[in-house]
């Protein structure tokens, strides 16, 4: 049972006093509820302009509160420990700093203090005791870093040492080491595993939207990490079932199916299709970050070249122009593996269409993978031709009669 009290409560919310004055039926069921809670209370409601309501209530005032806000610095006391500052008197004695000092009057009411003029403004001379509240009703106004605290403080006051002072008290500002990060956190960058034979690890990743050729406007590309060995398969579309298909049909019966496979975290490798698989290959997947290129470098500077190399085509369909562009790929001296991509695969370099010359046998460093390849495979010989089984041979006079003719006519 709530107790009625019956008081004068004086409001400067004047829809207040309307909502009590209205009829009920312009007045929503929670309207109603909280007018009867409200009524329980107060017997009489007046308006009151918000000029005239010098005292306000909790209702209709907020509090302000003074924590948190700097004290203002009582010079009085300042004036009274310069007069027996030691590091002030030696400075005054013997001038030894650039500090201007003279005797000007500060706050209201004025004191007289000893300020810095040097300048051009009045700053005054902060005795050691005083420091710290100096700093404190600065700081903590928004609890600025280092600089722009020594910045702030410097503009108004002085003293010697003041930079090393504001240093250490910023750094040991309890607020500052509470709200803040003094130092982010930097992750050590994870490095790809080096591979130890060829298409072992390979990155695959897509280009498009590209023009339409012949009806494609993707490509599936493929690098191996250790040959650099490229390949642009061109797929209709990215689903992913097209993807999975070109990766099989295409690399896996070349090549066999990687140990390792990096992708992006694309929708299609992200795919249960996918995923399945790659479980499927015995293939361990990995995702490169994401929104991140340069973790994808591999095969991202391969779309760059690709790119050009299809622009510089001109007019021609980059799809026929395409094994053209791969061929010349394979065929580029590569300064990082000091051999071709074709190299690295077959062990001999790759003939060109049109090229009458024979390729140059230069002696690459035997103890390098290429070296050691190109050594295994001019050791390969062709095997000779066998034949299985013994056979008489028989001509007959029939067929020696007719070429006996033959040789009489020509003759």
């Amino acid at each position: 049972m709530v107790e009625s009290r019956s008081f004068i409560l004086f409001t400067d919310h004047k829809p207040l006093t309307f909502a009590f004055r209205q009829k009920e039926d312009k007045c929503s069921p929670r309207q109603l509820r909280q007018l009867d809670l409200i009524g329980q209370f107060t017997t009489d409601i007046r308006h009151l302009k918000g000029t005239d309501n010098v005292v306000a209530d909790a209702l209709s005032r907020i509090r302000i509160s003074t924590i948190g806000l700097p004290s203002a610095i009582d010079f009085q006391k300042m004036a009274e420990e310069q007069q027996t500052d030691p590091e002030l008197q030696d400075i005054l004695s013997s001038n030894t700093t650039s500090l201007v000092l003279q005797h000007l009057p500060v706050g209201e009411p004025p004191v007289t203090l000893h300020c810095d003029v040097s300048l051009g403004r009045i700053r005054p001379f902060v005795p050691e005791n005083f420091r710290r509240e100096v700093f404190t009703n600065l700081h903590s106004l928004s609890h600025p870093g280092i600089k722009a605290s020594v910045r702030m403080i410097s503009e108004r006051y002085a003293w010697p040492s003041m930079k090393a002072d504001v240093t250490l008290l910023a750094r040991t500002c309890l607020q500052c080491q509470q709200a803040k990060v003094p130092r982010h956190t930097r992750s050590k960058l994870s490095d790809f595993v080096p591979p130890s034979t060829r298409f072992e690890h390979v990155h695959i990743d897509l280009v498009g939207l590209l023009s339409p050729s012949e009806g494609f406007r993707y490509c599936l590309t493929c690098v191996d990490r250790f040959s650099k060995w490229p390949e642009a398969f061109p797929v209709v579309d990215i689903s992913a079932n097209t993807i999975a298909t070109a990766f099989y049909s295409e690399w896996i019966s070349r090549f066999g199916p990687p140990l390792r496979l990096t992708t992006d975290q694309g929708t299609q490798f992200e795919s249960a299709l996918f995923q399945a698989l790659t479980k499927f290959l015995g293939t361990a997947r990995q995702c490169t970050t994401s929104y991140h290129p340069a973790a994808y470098s591999q095969v991202e500077r391969f779309h760059r070249q690709l790119k050009a190399a299809i622009i510089a085509h001109g007019k021609v369909q980059w799809s026929s122009a395409l094994p053209t562009i791969l061929l010349g790929f394979r065929a580029t001296w590569k300064e990082n593996l000091e051999a071709t991509t074709a190299e690295m695969v077959y062990g001999a370099p790759i003939r060109l269409p049109g090229e009458f010359l024979s390729p140059t046998r230069d002696s690459p460093d035997p103890s390098t993978f290429v070296g050691k390849l190109k050594e295994v495979m001019q050791r390969l010989l062709p095997p000779k031709t066998q034949h299985h089984g013994q056979h008489s041979v028989l001509v007959s006079v029939r067929h020696r009669k007719r070429v006996c003719q033959y040789h009489l006519l020509v003759s």
